[in-house]
This record gives structure tokens, C-alpha cells and sequence, in this order.
């Protein structure tokens, strides 16, 4: 699903027939790494991070619009234009200053700073991709799914 999915992100994002020889290049890593020992969320995380660098879209992730460096301890929203905004009244989708710059320092973070960036790059990349969401995502939101509602095989 993870090689779908990025599959999935390339075709729609870059242009046709456009040669883009160093995001193949990351794409081919990236598809490499995934049979590797890494955490598969930290892999898709870098790789949309450097997928939206290497098409222009790219956002300084250690700091604000105004040039001020991030606040591990702060919570932001990333605004697809501007990057991190600061959030001070720390809505649900907002993202911890820490997990920002360790994807910024290319970083591991602990396991809910990296779930934090996974909503966070997803919402960058619906603003990119346009109102037609990805397959990939439908598909793995109807697993999760299916696995809540499947009961318990063990419980016999």
C-alpha cells in the first residue's frame, strides 16, 4: 500500500511528461527503503516533505512566514502558502513545533509527533492535489475500518 501510495503521489502531482530526473531519483530511494528495518510512517513523511521541495512547493519547516524560528513547545498550523502558523489556541489539527523541526533536521521524532506530521503534510498535499482525494487514502481509511469492525479472532 505505502508503494501505492507513493506511486499514487507522483502521477498526480507531477506534470506529464516531465522528466523531473532527482524526484525519480527520491522516488527510487524511498521505494528501496521501504523493505528497510525504519519506521514506513518517518519514509513517507521525508518523501512527501522532499516531493513538495523538489516540485516548488517546498515550506521552511523550522520556521515561520515572518522568518521567527519555531517553538518546539508551541503547537502550529502549516499553511500550504506560508508554512507553520502559529496556533495559540492549539486546535486538534495543529502540529508541535518539535515535530516540525525534527522533519526540518530530518530527524525521527517520538511516535505522536510523527502522527502529528502526517496530518499536518496531508493537509499540504489536499491543497495541491485539488478537491479529488488519492485512492491510497480511501483505500487505507477503509481498512482501518474493517479492522475496528472485525471482531476479536483471539477472544474464543
Amino acid at each position: 500500500m505505502a508503494a501505492f501510495y507513493l506511486n499514487e503521489l507522483m502521477m498526480r502531482l507531477l506534470p506529464r511528461q516531465d522528466p523531473a530526473p532527482l524526484l525519480y531519483e527520491r522516488y527510487g530511494e524511498v521505494r528501496a527503503e521501504l523493505a528497510g528495518p525504519g519506521p514506513l510512517a518517518w519514509t513517507l513523511r521525508r518523501f512527501e516533505r522532499d516531493l513538495l521541495e523538489g516540485l516548488g512547493y517546498g515550506l521552511p519547516l523550522d520556521q515561520t512566514d515572518d522568518g521567527e524560528r519555531l517553538d518546539p513547545a508551541a503547537r502550529y498550523r502549516i499553511d500550504p502558502e506560508l508554512g507553520p502558523v502559529r496556533d495559540r489556541s492549539h486546535d486538534a489539527g495543529s502540529t508541535s513545533g518539535a515535530a516540525l523541526l525534527a522533519l526540518a533536521e530530518d530527524r525521527l521524532p517520538p511516535p505522536g509527533q510523527l502522527a502529528e506530521l502526517r496530518n499536518a503534510l496531508r493537509g499540504v498535499l489536499s491543497s495541491h492535489l485539488g478537491p479529488q482525494r488519492l485512492k491510497s487514502w480511501g483505500l487505507l481509511s477503509e481498512l482501518a475500518r474493517i479492522r475496528r469492525d472485525e471482531p476479536d479472532s483471539g477472544a474464543g
